[in-house]
Order: C-alpha cells, then structure tokens, then sequence
C-alpha cells in the first residue's frame, strides 16, 4: 500500500521532538452506500467528523479489521473495493505512533443498527452519511484547537483528497496504468485537474467536468482537435469520455512541461521577452488560418448584439471611475469599423496564463473553452493586453510576429476599440460574479485609459518602435 503522508508534532505544533514508541497499528475506510454518499463517525462531545474506523486486534488481519469496524460504527457490512494509502503518526506529547491504513468500501446489505463501545456511546457517537465533496469540506473547514484533533483532521483531509481523486478518475480507461495522480489548483476553471504519471512512462493531464458542462465543454475539445490538426502547438487529445459513475465528463491530454508566460517573463531578459512574443505571434496568426463557418453572419451585427448588452450592464451596475465615458464615446463612435471584417476561429482567451513556456523555448496554448461569439470572429479581437505594460517587448513582439513587422495602420484603431470595450465591459462581470477582482480590473481600465491617451491616440504607449544604434537594434517608446 502507497504511503500518503507522516504527520509529527513539526506538523502541528512546530516540535521537532519524536516518539520512540511501538507503533498501534490501526485501519479506515471511505465507505460507500447505494446513493454514492459516504459515512463519517461523528462525536457530538467534541464535535468531531472523522473516518471510521480504529485499531487492529491481535492476529486480525486488516481486511477482517476494517470489516469489523465498518460494521461497529455505521451498522453496516460492507466489502473491500480498492486501497487508498498508508500515514504515519508520531504523537511526541502522548509519547505515541501508529500506521494507519485506509481502504475504499462499499455497503452490502441494509443499514443497521451501530455497535459502539462505552467510550463511544459517552462521546455522544452517531455515524453521518454525505456526498464526498460535502464530507471533505465538513472535515476541512472546522477549526480545531486540541493536539489530538489536528492530527485526526490532517490525515482525514488526506484520505478524502485522495479518495476524490479516486472518485474522479477511476472509471477513466487506463486507470490501471496511472501509478502517480497529482491534483492541479491552478486557474479560475471549474474543471478538476490532475497531473498523471503512467507505467509506461507517459506524462499526462486529466481535466473532469460535471456532465452538465458536456456540450459546452465538448465543443471546444474538438476545436482543440481542429487546431491541432492546423499545425498550432497544443496538447495532444488522446481520449474523452464519460467518468464518475456517469456524472462528470473527462478529457485525457498530453502533458507539456513548461510554466505559464506571465510568470516565465520576468525571468528572461528583454530581448527573450520580445523574441517570445514573436512566437507567440505567430501562433495567433496560425489559429486564425482556421476560417469561421460559412454564413455565419456579419461580424458587426454578431458583435454588437452581445456586446450592447455589457455595455448596458456597466452602465446599470452604477461602478464608475475617471474617464469611463470616453470609453463609451470611443465604442459609439467606432462600432462602423467592424463592418465587413473577415471572421476566423479564436482562441476566445488568448493571454499569458494560457500560453505555456517550455525550458527548450516551446511553448504550448491551452484552455480551448469556447466562450464568446461561438469561437468564431474578427481575429484581431485575439489580442489580449494582460501583459503590455509588465512586458512591453513581450507586447511588442507579439504584435510584431503576427503581422512579421508589417503592423497596418487600420490594426491600431480596432486594437484599441477591441481593449478598451473587452475592459469596460469586464466590470458588471466582476461586480455580480467576482467582486474580489472589481477593484484590479477598475485598474486596469484606468491603465487603458492612460495607454491610449483617454483613447485619443490609437497606438499605445507601451508599443515600442525598433530602431538601429551602433549597429543594433534597440526599442523606444515613442
């Protein structure tokens, strides 16, 4: 069985001190009923949620032990249905160790009456049935002040993160290949992310949905396929499918090994900042060989619909910051420049975070969720602006590589119509779903504003000109 984790008092109280003590030796299961919920001991003297289960009697082996417990503490007969792991315990203050080790198991038969202890029975013990997801936030977001507690409440959060992942994946094809599965918490997606080792030494990324999501989530698989097919660096999609019992949806890619671009850039020099950006360039300008739908409709009126809509919800939601109104100006007097402009597949979110870093110089495009305008739209819409001012070569470059240094002058005034209308109109979206970013994005119109000179000079500041000196070439702000 894998070891999970070795929790010491260094864990709970800072202690480096260790107890030489005999290891108790104990089990504990993540038990299933019909319904997919799970049993949790509670002891409503100390108003604790644990796992159930406890030690192991003498010439007992584990298997007769969990079964034994499973059935004094929730009444119930139940069968061994996979491992979860093995944690360590040293208890320096009680001068105690024990290895305990946990099992997934599932009800057999109906639910009985609890077979408790005395000790049980005085510590006011009732066993508690709840989805998985809901036990581990029980179990999680208590604030425990006693020694012993702690301990309990690590390890229990252990078992259910890896019982979750379990429950995620292990209905996924070629499960029994996976011999590493590291959950990823990284971005704003609702997906569950998993980093997979194999044992045939495959990297892997395992991304799972709830089935709900499928038909939005599916659509921009396959544009991730199409892109693929396009010659445009992305994850490799090796399957998909239906997982956790039939209510989530999996996607199983390649996995690439690189950092996200806004926290790879300040560690390159500026000129491997500009020269990224003329990749990353490039790229853009391969996703927007992909041509959009025929009869598909015209891009003003497709742009105008949806986007009248924010502009109203900013309006209504009564944020205001200097200079608002000349965004508003500038959108009223320019919506004519998207007429007859040619509509190409999009990214939809093509900024730094989704563009991976490799050490070699590759990089990698991710999160192909379709989201505005059905993926489909002026290509020049692509451009997102999250790094110009932290990076300005980066920017530069960019904007350079996907025009090869030949940047038409119509480009500067759609660019800036395209920020500044995506900022302003981030604003409702923050103010009613994340309030916690209202305040950077207020910023950041604020940053637009001053770019483009209160949007009265198309060209940005942070856009630098090239120029040659002594033979080199070098970067000015104009």
């Amino acid at each position: 069985m894998k070891h999970l984790l070795t929790i010491t008092d260094k864990d709970i109280t800072g202690s480096e001190k260790l107890s030489t003590a005999d290891p108790r030796i104990a089990v504990n299961a993540v038990l299933f009923d019909f319904e997919d919920n799970i049993a949790l001991s509670y002891m409503g003297k100390y108003n604790l949620h644990t796992l159930p289960g406890g030690g192991v009697d003498p010439g007992e082996d584990l298997h007769s032990a969990v079964k034994r417990e499973i059935w004094e503490e929730t009444g119930c007969d139940c069968e061994i249905i996979g491992e979860l792991g093995q944690i360590s315990e040293n208890r320096s203050e009680h001068d105690f160790t024990q290895e305990r080790y946990y099992y997934l198991a599932r009800v057999v038969g109906e639910k009985g009456e609890l077979h408790l202890t005395d000790e049980e029975i005085n510590e006011n013990t009732t066993v508690v049935w709840h989805p998985l997801a809901q036990a581990f936030n029980t179990i999680f977001e208590k604030q425990h002040d006693n020694y012993q507690r702690k301990f309990i409440q690590k390890r229990d959060i252990t078992v259910l993160t890896e019982a979750l992942m379990w429950l995620y994946t292990h209905d996924v094809p070629g499960y029994d290949k996976f011999n590493k599965i590291e959950p990823i918490f990284k971005g704003l997606s609702s997906d569950k992310k998993y980093y997979i080792e194999t044992t045939d030494c495959q990297r892997l990324l395992l991304r799972v949905n709830d089935i709900a999501k499928h038909d939005r989530k599916k659509a921009g698989y396959e544009r991730m396929q199409l892109m693929d097919a396009a010659g445009v660096p992305v994850p490799h999609l090796l399957d998909v499918g239906v997982c956790n019992n039939g209510k989530s949806y999996y996607l199983l890619t390649t996995w690439f090994d690189g950092e996200n671009i806004k926290k790879a850039l300040p560690l390159l020099s500026e000129t491997e900042q500009y020269v990224t950006g003329l990749k990353v360039g490039a790229i853009l300008r391969k996703i927007h060989t992909v041509p959009a739908p025929e009869n598909i409709g015209e891009w003003h009126d497709r742009y105008i619909k949806v986007i009248s809509e924010r502009i109203q919800a900013f309006l209504d939601c009564g944020v205001r910051f200097d200079g608002w109104e000349n965004i508003i100006r500038y959108y009223e007097d320019n919506c004519c420049l998207l007429k007859n402009r040619p509509q190409t597949c999009l990214h939809g979110d093509f900024h730094a975070e989704n563009l991976l870093l490799a050490a070699d110089g590759a990089i990698s495009v991710i999160d192909w969720q379709i989201c505005d305008f059905e993926g489909y739209g002026d290509p020049w819409d692509d451009f997102r602006s999250d790094q110009c001012e932290a990076s300005p070569h980066f920017a530069t470059g960019c904007i350079n590589g996907y025009f090869d240094n030949k940047v038409p002058a119509e480009f500067w005034k759609l660019n800036a119509f395209y920020m500044a209308v995506g900022s302003i109109t981030s604003i409702p979206w923050a103010y009613y779903r994340y309030p916690s970013e209202l305040e950077p994005l207020i910023e950041y119109n604020l940053n637009v504003l001053r770019w483009f000179d209160n949007m009265k000079n198309p060209v940005p500041t942070w856009y630098l000109k090239a120029s040659t000196f002594n033979g080199q070439t070098v970067f000015r702000i104009e």
